[in-house]
C-alpha cells in the first residue's frame, strides 16, 4: 500500500496525515461481492471499477481478471484510478449499449434467446461483475445477467407470458449501479435493444 502524506509545522512540531491511500499496485486475488470468482478472460484495460460493489475494483493481469478489495474503509474512485475516502468518491459516467435478440415461437415453450448488453466507463474500459437487468419496454421481467471482463452480459429467457406485439417492441437493458455504505461510484445506464422473430 503507498500513501500520499502531508507534513505540517506546528509550534516546532512536525504532523503528518495521510490525505489519500491507494491500492497496491500487485493486488491479492479476491471473489468479487456479486458471487463472480476472479479469473474470467479480459483484455484491452488494466485497472477499472468492479460492478458489483464500490468496495472493490478489478485488474486484468495477463489476460485474466483479478478482484481485489479496497483497504477498509475506502472506495475505488474511478476518476482518479483509486482507493480514497468515501466522502471524494464521485459517481463516474457508464454508458450501456443493447443488442438484437430473437423471439422463437417453436418449439414450446417460446422464448427470447440472445437478450445482450455492453456496459462501459467512458472512454471504452468495461465494468465486469455488473448486474444488468433485461426488460419488455413496459417494464415487466425477461431475465438478468452479471457482465463479464468485457463488460458483455447476456441471457435467454423461456416460458413467456408476455404478447408477441410486446416482446417484438423490444427490449430494455438497465444497470442499477450496486452501493457501499450508502454510496455508488458507478451511475446509472439504461439501454433500448431490438427483438427479431426468428
Amino acid at each position: 500500500m503507498t500513501g500520499i502524506c502531508r507534513i505540517r509545522r506546528r509550534g516546532g512540531v512536525l504532523f503528518a496525515a495521510a490525505a489519500i491511500v491507494l491500492a497496491a499496485a500487485g493486488p491479492a486475488p479476491a471473489t468479487s461481492a456479486g458471487g463472480r470468482s476472479a479469473g474470467y478472460p479480459c483484455g484491452g484495460w488494466t485497472r477499472t471499477a468492479d460492478g458489483s460493489t464500490p468496495a472493490n475494483f478489478e485488474t486484468c493481469a495477463g489476460g485474466t481478471t483479478v478482484v481485489s478489495p479496497c483497504p477498509a474503509g475506502l472506495l475505488y474512485r474511478v476518476d482518479a484510478d483509486l482507493c480514497d475516502y468515501p466522502a471524494n468518491v464521485r459517481q463516474a459516467p457508464t454508458g450501456l449499449a443493447a443488442g438484437t435478440a430473437r423471439l422463437r415461437l417453436l418449439p414450446l415453450p417460446p422464448g427470447v434467446s440472445g437478450l445482450t448488453a455492453t456496459l462501459t466507463l467512458t472512454g471504452g474500459r468495461p465494468v465486469p461483475d455488473a448486474t444488468i437487468a433485461f426488460t419488455t419496454v413496459t417494464g415487466q421481467p425477461l431475465c438478468s445477467a452479471v457482465t463479464d471482463g468485457t463488460g458483455h452480459a447476456s441471457c435467454d429467457t423461456d416460458g413467456l407470458v408476455q404478447s408477441i406485439g410486446e416482446l417484438l417492441a423490444g427490449y430494455q437493458a438497465v444497470f442499477t449501479p450496486a452501493e457501499a455504505n450508502g454510496i455508488t461510484n458507478l451511475a446509472p445506464a439504461q439501454a433500448a435493444g431490438t427483438v427479431t422473430l426468428l
